[in-house]
């Protein structure tokens, strides 16, 4: 299951994040949903 605030972030770039950032942490994930949003 992915986190909600993983959720809003567009479709392009959970995509890009998904299959380069499978190992990244949640927290850069986060920061970098924020930024976008």
């Amino acid at each position: 299951m992915l986190p909600r605030k993983f959720r809003l972030c567009k479709n392009k770039d959970f995509r890009i994040i998904y299959r380069s950032g499978k190992s990244i942490s949640n927290q850069f994930l986060v920061l970098y949903i924020r930024k976008n949003n």
